[in-house]
């Protein structure tokens, strides 16, 4: 640092527009390696603290200067806050170009409330066009009133002359701010505006702005534009970079599709030559996370823990989410020890790892030390909507509607403004109470939001149900359950009039009614409809390369729910042939079937008298299933050479059927909901972990491992109790003599059954057979018998007489 003079204009970004020819490369070089020697340093505070009394100010100055520099560059922005909050502390002053530099990376990196309390220390009125494009930026990533000031904002900085012609020489990097601001609201025909402006203003689009596109075309869900953005990509001289891969990337993880994205991450390292960041791996490890697939967030983690890529390091945001995955507080008393400093994302995992345990006296403790930490540490928390909604998502599950009314009044005290997501909440809460009046309430609710014009609430977010979805969709389902019929149709209409389209959640709601109540006819009407959207579905994903097999798997099984339910209602209706049809034509479109699938299929198979087949089910697919997943869970490789789980490479390593891997992530997703068994497993589980704690001090994905193998995730791939009973019904009633016959319809008469003795031999020898064939179902179907004649006593004939 004393050679300042002779060196100094080659360390700062800023300095490097001044250098040209082979002088600007030898200086750009030498900058990058500086670069990311200083962005290691892990405490800058302490380090210029310690230092500043034989540093002096100029020498600090600099060195501060050059720390934010590095720490920006390598995306690290709140270490470079941690350098200038210290750096003011000492009354050392730093360049408003490099305080804007440090604003446009923290915004970049999503800490918009650090960014706005650093912009507000910035005297108003600066007319320097660096700060004008900052205030831009900045206000365009803000909430949806900020960035209908971008127009505004914009017109003011650049306004129109009599020519025609913008003043100011508004360039690519303006106008690509007021079109993010517009993607991020998912407006996009305002869009299109300023692509005509960029045209008249002799700007042509970059990378940048193709990203920004396929943003709000992701928000808004429409993946069949964003593949046809990215067709364009492909084919021009603009080819996608790592910010377009993580884009994709974090756009199919909101869709749950796993294999998705794993064949964009294989796509950019392998073909594209990319070389994957941070930024790209935490995309692939919360893919894992939102999927529910422990096993595939464990891989990722091991994978930067091990030497395959030493530039990857462990930051807050890939603590975070594995925090996200695991939701145990051991990860993070950690992170302290680890020199990692939680963020307010942090603190609302926490939170909600409390509330899905049931704890909402710890996460009111844990809330409240939290607001008390942004009281001292004012930019660096803050509370925001997700945080209150999570707390009262968290009191409604447990019955506490008082506590989460007071939250919601909190959060409007806060001057803070709902979600869809939070009033979704609310509504789910009404029509789980199995009411007409809750009913009733919820419904006068929705109507009340629709009648006021300013809807601030809603806004796409990543293709995920529309705001007018998650308002009208928990008063739809909630009069399904009751089995009213006309009231779905009734408040369905309403939906659609309202501006909202049919989803496959909607269609399933109405679905699930129809079935409830027998209406076969409507339920075979509507199944087509079902099922050409879901094939739409799959079709219109923005896959990188179709030929992939491994990335039509796990989306693939999208229709599992209302398949189960047609099966269900084909059965029950006596229409057994319509069910083996409908089968083939769900497996010839490449669809995947779950557990429950299979379960239902057994039962119908049982309702028309093939109880054989039934019986092979169980034997050759799910037992077989539950004993793979069993397998594959307690498999750990600590030294993965990918951190791919559907990658060729990776699957020959851990010797995974593909075919136990297709429905996983769905299946855990519903056994995250099995509060009652994780608890009883994580009890036996504690033992474990606080014996090998010693053992694996800086392994924070071992607890996680040891919890996911005894989850109730593999539970999912099992016999389901109901269907064990029908089946115990069965053999029982083979048993007494009586061969297999297909039960009536719903309604029906059923005839009293009288077995003659060639039926009674027949049946005898069915029966000796079906019990060598099939011996591990015939075992467990013995073993709940003897369950149920101790549960039930002389109860037990009455109960499981087949036909009744």
């Amino acid at each position: 640092m004393h050679q300042w003079m002779s060196v100094g204009s080659y360390l700062l970004t800023s300095s490097g527009q001044w250098h040209q020819g082979e002088t600007y490369h030898i200086a750009a070089s030498f900058r990058k390696a500086i670069h990311r020697l200083l962005s290691r340093i892990p405490r800058p505070a302490i380090l210029i603290s310690s230092h500043f009394t034989s540093w002096g100010p100029e020498l600090s100055k600099r060195i501060g200067e050059l720390l934010i520099d590095a720490y920006c560059r390598d995306q690290l922005p709140l270490h470079a806050l941690d350098t200038l909050n210290q750096l003011k502390k000492l009354k050392v002053s730093i360049p408003l170009d490099m305080q804007l530099r440090l604003i446009r990376a923290l915004v970049k990196e999503d800490t918009l409330g650090l960014a706005k309390d650093l912009f507000n220390t910035i005297p108003r009125g600066t007319t320097y066009k660096h700060y004008l494009q900052t205030a831009l930026f900045l206000f365009a990533h803000c909430g949806d009133h900020r960035r209908r000031k971008v127009r505004d904002m914009f017109n003011e900085f650049f306004p129109i002359q009599t020519n025609g012609r913008r003043s100011n020489n508004p360039d690519i990097h303006h106008f690509g701010v007021a079109i993010y601001a517009c993607a991020k609201g998912g407006q996009i025909e305002e869009i299109n505006y300023w692509l005509e402006e960029m045209v008249k203003a002799g700007c042509k689009p970059n990378i940048v702005i193709f990203n920004t596109i396929m943003k709000a075309f992701a928000l808004s869900g429409d993946v069949a534009s964003i593949r046809t953005v990215l067709d364009q990509l492909k084919s021009s001289d603009t080819p996608p970079t790592v910010i377009t891969y993580v884009q994709l990337m974090t756009t199919l993880s909101h869709m749950k599709d796993v294999a998705g994205v794993e064949a964009l991450y294989k796509e950019a390292v392998e073909e594209r030559g990319i070389v994957p960041d941070r930024r790209m791996v935490n995309a692939l490890m919360n893919a894992h996370v939102m999927a529910g697939s422990w096993k595939g967030v464990i891989r990722v983690f091991d994978y930067i823990r091990s030497d395959s890529h030493p530039r990857i390091r462990l930051t807050i945001e890939l603590y975070t989410t594995l925090i996200k995955a695991y939701l145990v507080s051991k990860i993070f008393s950690k992170l302290e020890d680890l020199n990692v400093k939680p963020d307010s994302y942090t603190f609302a995992l926490l939170i909600q790892s409390a509330c899905d345990a049931g704890e909402m006296g710890i996460a009111s403790d844990i809330f409240h030390e939290m607001d008390k930490l942004a009281t001292y540490w004012g930019s660096e928390l803050h509370i925001d909507v997700y945080i209150l909604t999570i707390i009262m998502a968290g009191y409604l599950r447990v019955g506490k509607r008082q506590q989460a009314k007071a939250v919601y009044d909190e959060m409007v005290s806060r001057q803070i403004q709902p979600t869809a997501v939070t009033f979704s909440v609310m509504l789910t809460s009404y029509g789980n109470q199995r009411s007409q009046e809750a009913l009733r309430i919820a419904e006068a609710f929705v109507n009340d939001l629709m009648e006021k014009p300013e809807k601030p609430w809603a806004v796409p977010s990543y293709g995920k149900p529309s705001a007018l979805e998650l308002v009208y969709g928990p008063v739809i389902r909630g009069h399904a359950i009751l089995g009213e019929d006309e009231n779905v149709e009734r408040v369905n209409e309403e939906y659609i009039a309202a501006g909202g389209v049919e989803t496959l959640g909607t269609l399933s709601a109405r679905f699930d009614v129809y079935r409830r109540t027998f209406q076969i006819d409507k339920v075979k009407e509507l199944w087509p409809v079902i099922f050409e959207l879901g094939v739409q579905y799959v079709k219109e994903r923005p896959a990188m390369d179709g030929n992939d097999p491994s990335a039509n798997r796990l989306l693939n099984n999208i229709l599992c729910l209302p398949l189960s339910m047609y099966i269900d209602a084909l059965s029950a209706a006596g229409e057994h042939e319509e069910i083996a049809y409908v089968w083939r034509e769900f497996q010839e479109q490449g669809f995947s079937f779950d557990a429950h699938n299979w379960n239902h299929l057994t039962v119908a198979l049982v309702r028309a008298g093939q109880l054989e087949r039934a019986l092979q089910i169980v034997e050759s697919v799910i037992l077989p299933y539950q004993d793979q997943a069993k397998n594959m869970i307690a498999s750990r490789n600590t030294n993965p050479k990918s951190p791919l789980m559907y990658d060729a490479a990776g699957q020959d390593e851990d010797k995974l059927d593909p075919a136990a891997l297709d429905s996983q992530a769905q299946l855990q997703q519903r056994a995250s909901r099995r509060l009652g068994n994780t608890r009883r497993n994580m009890r036996h589980a504690m033992w474990q972990i606080e014996q090998d704690e010693e053992a694996h001090a800086d392994d924070l994905a071992h607890p996680m491992h040891v919890l996911h193998q005894i989850s109730p995730a593999w539970n999912v791939w099992k016999v389901h109790v109901s269907v064990m009973r029908v089946l115990l019904a069965a053999m029982e009633d083979l048993r007494e003599g009586n061969l297999p016959a297909p039960v009536k319809p719903k309604g029906a008469r059923q005839l009293q059954r009288y077995a003659d003795d060639e039926e009674t031999s027949k049946a005898n020898e069915l029966f000796d057979r079906l019990y060598a064939q099939y011996p591990r179902t015939c075992v467990m179907l013995f073993d709940l018998e003897a369950v149920e004649r101790r549960r039930l006593g002389r109860v037990y004939g009455r109960r499981y007489v087949y036909g009744e």
